[in-house]
């Protein structure tokens, strides 16, 4: 799948922004990507822990993700 290789090659580079981060999970968000779009997401929050919104988006994606799955 496309957002496993772009979450790949961004967790890869040598320097890789929050923002860069950011838009990955947006990317996977939007293909319902939702296993990916939340590993870009812990990696976002590794770069900044004290984000709350980014810490709600997180809870959002892990309920979508199961709602997803049918639980």
């Amino acid at each position: 799948m496309l957002t496993i290789r772009v979450l790949t090659l961004v967790s890869r580079a040598k320097k890789v922004s929050r923002s860069q981060v950011i838009q990955v999970m947006e990317l996977a968000k939007a293909a319902g990507a939702w296993n990916e779009a939340i590993a870009a997401g812990q990696l976002a929050m590794q770069m900044d822990p004290s984000d709350s919104a980014l810490d709600t988006e997180m809870k959002d994606l892990a309920a979508q993700r199961a709602m997803s799955q049918g639980g």
